[in-house]
């Protein structure tokens, strides 16, 4: 069995969808990234596709995924309408596909969407890949990514809960720069945020103390909050998130592989 959505305007790229996804997935296009999920970059119908697809599920979330809870193919569809509704910049979305064994559990999920031509990610900034003989300018990008945060996304209510410098895009061909949230299936959307969630949120960004001082005093101005708070607030969640990745690789990882599906 298959799910699919399709947005309007777009059929004429996918008119049959069978299980010949699979091969013609793995003939075409140029892979990006294969980290359990593969990422990959194909031209289809003259239309530059990324195409992004998420590795079976274990046990728990084949069951989760089947019944209980959208996909996260179908989860990064939706949010992409969903920003893209807001005016918040992502790649426009094309499509999900979700392919379900004889059972009716879900098997494999795909995520559509054009391709975003961009300069860089805020990953390269952070890590001083980008701009790295540039101070002033390097400085004044991560300014303006913490103001994009704190006025596009905060105050909104838009919590992107895996907000690291790789899933912020920069287009960089203009005067203007231009940011786009890639990644999405695990994004919420609030009414209301308090403080200590929002500092929290940014804790994903990478970078060393000057970085995290220049996110800390833009983002203090912004808020209205006293900067050194801030910081402390910021280094408090970064050192939390550093335990628990070594908790997880510890003690979680062995787990894995009981339940994951072959």
């Amino acid at each position: 069995m298959i799910k699919y959505t399709i947005k309007p305007g777009y059929q004429h790229l996918f008119n049959n969808i069978s299980d010949d996804f699979h091969k013609w997935f793995n003939e075409n296009g140029e892979t990006i990234y294969k980290i359990r999920n593969e990422v990959k970059i194909i031209k289809h119908n003259n239309e530059l596709l990324c195409i992004k697809s998420f590795q079976r599920p274990n046990i728990v979330n084949t069951i989760v995924y089947s019944f209980f809870r959208p996909s996260k193919a179908k989860r990064s569809y939706l949010y992409a309408s969903k920003l893209t509704d807001a005016k918040i910049k992502t790649p426009e979305p094309v499509a999900f596909i979700e392919f379900y064994n004889r059972y009716g559990f879900i098997d494999k999920s795909y995520f559509i969407s054009k391709y975003y031509k961009h300069s860089f990610s805020m990953d390269a900034v952070l890590k001083k890949k980008e701009f790295n003989n540039d101070k002033k300018r390097r400085e004044e990008i991560i300014e303006k990514l913490t103001t994009y945060i704190y006025q596009n996304l905060h105050s909104k209510g838009i919590l992107h809960l895996d907000l690291g410098g790789n899933n912020i895009l920069v287009d960089n061909s203009s005067d203007k720069l231009e940011f786009s949230l890639i990644d999405l299936n695990r994004i919420k959307f609030k009414k209301r945020l308090s403080f200590k969630t929002k500092v929290k949120n940014m804790s994903r960004l990478q970078g060393g103390v000057y970085e995290l001082a220049v996110i800390a005093q833009t983002y203090g101005n912004l808020a209205k909050a006293d900067e050194v708070e801030v910081i402390e607030q910021l280094a408090k969640n970064k050192n939390r998130l550093k335990r628990f990745r070594k908790f997880k690789r510890k003690y979680l990882k062995p787990f894995k592989g009981l339940i994951t599906r072959k």
